[in-house]
């Protein structure tokens, strides 16, 4: 049932990467949080949306930059772990599954919301989560050709559904582009940060780099396509809402569907399902690429020796990790049974993801004297200056942000924290066991793992982690 050798097979094409980007990027969490987002920025909704897109913006160049150089599954663990130190790879990459946890829970919670009755019964949102989470995980078991496939068709049915929405929404309403939030500065900021959590997803692509045709190109080309795409319709979603319904507490609160409220205004009702129907499309696109992409930081680590060597077994069924599926998919679970608020899973989710983009800046800007080979092959060749631009811009927006959460909702910034210092401890007991039973992973750790790839280009990483040390 698995291959002896961990190898990740190259079969996704440019349309499926750009589904990957789309569906991972407009998911549940704008069905889910535009009513709380709105609230709080009110007539500036459109520009708290414009602030996230430009910040993920920001942070996305020097990513790419690397991704198109080191295509590379698992890429904030083989990233960091290669261009800062090892126990940064365990510690980023841990943080992005706990962050990509959060984001998928929201994005299921977020169901029960828009789901009709009739296809629920009534049940609880957790057991109609759960319920969803074990069908795309049987998806996952069938193989990546399925899961792609299906997430082309998914992505298609929510762009139309979500362009509909804004073209007659548009066309019917008086669009309100203002510069004032509705709840003061502070609650702007929140709002720009809930926001940040419905434009993540350009991660996956390099999560999954070793999966991916032509990736030094396609990585590059699918995140600009999607990039257009989801922020036209984030900017015109934001506008038409507000302009649309009228505000009050009750009317914004997303246990009342606020877009689906919304859409009532000016389409017919079989319309509106189809719009409605994009919320289950979103929360799976979403779901689905999650599954896909976030394994692969459990893979990476098992590769590596840090996690336990079963979660880098490729099923040759599948062609995927089916042991860090498994594991990822058990982690969201259990975070939906926490019962947790939507806005609580969303903040996670964004402050996460924003740390851990700082980290993967930083990462980057030492790429070209680590592997000065890969940095000049790669299909996009930043400039030094740009990249330090982005990264010292991403790194004051991420300060920014955890201020943010440290006064607004204080608990998630304690709970990285805790998480930090608990990985940190981890990677320092599992090294420290390595090396008692024999491993190589002092070596293992200063090659960029993969069994296409050509390593000449390691020597000079190894000399000056040798020379460091």
């Amino acid at each position: 049932m698995y291959s002896p050798k961990p190898h990740l097979e190259r079969t996704i094409g440019l349309i499926g990467a750009v589904a990957l980007v789309v569906g991972a990027v407009i998911g549940a969490g704008i069905y889910a949080l535009i009513g709380v987002i709105a609230a709080k920025a009110g007539d500036a909704t459109w520009l708290a949306f414009v602030c996230a897109v430009v910040v993920s913006l920001i942070g996305a160049v020097p990513v790419i930059q690397v991704a198109s150089a080191m295509p590379r599954a698992g890429a904030g663990y083989v990233f960091a772990s290669r261009m800062l130190f090892p126990m940064a790879g365990t510690v980023t990459s841990g943080t992005i599954v706990a962050a990509g946890a959060c984001s998928t829970a929201l994005a299921m919670l977020a169901l029960s919301t828009y789901l009709p009755p009739w296809i629920t019964f009534g049940a609880p949102p957790y057991l109609i989560a759960i319920a969803i989470l074990a069908g795309v995980y049987v998806v996952m078991l069938f193989g990546m050709q399925l899961a792609i496939g299906l997430q082309i068709v998914m992505v298609a049915q929510k762009v139309i559904a979500l362009g509909i929405y804004c073209v007659a929404g548009a066309a019917a309403t008086k669009l309100h582009f203002g510069f004032e939030p509705r709840g003061g500065t502070g609650a702007f900021f929140t709002a720009v940060v809930l926001c940040y959590n419905s434009c993540m997803g350009f991660q996956v692509l390099a999560e999954m780099g070793e999966e991916i045709k032509d990736a030094k190109r396609n990585i590059p080309l699918a995140l600009l396509i999607g990039g257009v795409v989801f922020t036209a319709i984030y900017i015109v979603i934001g506008a038409v809402l507000v302009g649309s319904l009228p505000y009050s507490p009750e009317n914004y609160d997303p246990e009342h569907a606020p877009l689906s409220a919304s859409a009532l205004l000016f389409l017919p009702a079989p319309i509106v399902a189809f719009v409605n129907l994009g919320s289950l499309t979103a929360a799976l696109t979403s779901l689905n690429a999650g599954a896909m992409a976030l394994p692969r930081e459990l893979y990476a680590q098992s590769r590596d020796g840090i996690l336990p060597a079963v979660l880098s077994r490729v099923s040759r069924r599948s062609h995927g990790p089916v042991a860090s599926v498994t594991a990822f998919f058990a982690i969201v679970i259990a975070l939906v049974l926490l019962h947790l608020d939507q806005e609580f899973y969303g903040l996670m989710a964004a402050v996460g993801i924003q740390t851990v983009t700082a980290v993967l800046c930083i990462a980057a800007l030492r790429l070209k004297a680590r592997y000065p080979e890969r940095y000049r092959g790669a299909y996009i060749n930043c400039p030094s200056w740009l990249l330090w631009a982005c990264t010292v811009t991403t790194v004051i927006v991420t300060v920014g942000f955890v201020a943010i959460m440290a006064s607004e909702r204080p608990i998630v910034v304690v709970i990285y924290g805790i998480l930090g210092v608990s990985l940190a401890v981890y990677h320092a007991v599992r090294v420290a066991y390595l090396r008692r039973i024999g491993h190589a992973y002092a070596e293992i750790v200063r090659q960029i793992p993969g069994d296409e790839e050509v390593q000449a280009d390691a020597a000079p990483a190894l000399a000056e982690q040798e020379s460091e040390a």
